[in-house]
């Protein structure tokens, strides 16, 4: 009798040892398999705010290449009095703060940059608007250093997003 209440013990014993420990290793795969998600869900979220900033510099920099080669029969061009880079300004900085959370310190301290060195083209833009200006020449060498800060900013993009070390060439 005795002999049979040990091991009827011992198998109660070692079946709820055994229950939890499948059980505790259970929820962690659970665990993991969530933790998984979520980062593969952040890291998706991180790469569309990155490729929506690439495009948005993308777009601003093409609207200034419009107004610098006036007169190249090759290009398409705008007449300067219809400079007016308010708008594109803008919805590139409401990109940007509507995503600044996904860029690295780096990314951001350059994109504040960027949008210093461009936001002159603004005041530019301005004051060529009024009638006073007319008779002074448009200052195309400021339109020409954006073009080069949205460069700048396009490369370090692509670098975060790990572009700038994959060829494209054949």
């Amino acid at each position: 009798m005795e002999v049979a209440l040990v091991s009827m013990c011992t198998s109660i014993i070692v079946s709820a040892v055994g229950g939890w420990f499948f059980y505790s290793i259970e929820k962690k795969k659970q665990f993991f398999a969530l933790k998984i998600q979520a980062r593969a869900e952040m890291v998706e979220e991180w790469k569309g705010a990155h490729l929506g900033l690439y495009k948005a510099v993308l777009g601003y920099k093409r609207y200034i290449e419009l107004f610098t080669e006036q007169g190249n029969e090759y290009k398409q061009f705008k007449d300067i009095q219809d400079f007016f880079p308010l708008e594109k300004f803008a919805s590139l900085d409401d990109f940007i703060n509507d995503n600044s959370i996904f860029f690295s310190k780096n990314l951001t301290i350059h994109t504040v940059n960027f949008l210093r060195k461009v936001s002159i083209l603004n005041g530019i833009a301005l004051a060529y608007s009024s009638d006073g200006m007319k008779d002074i020449p448009f200052p195309i060498k400021d339109l020409e250093k954006s073009i080069l800060e949205s460069d700048k900013l396009l490369n370090i993009i692509k670098s975060e997003l790990g572009l700038s070390k994959i060829s494209f060439n054949k």
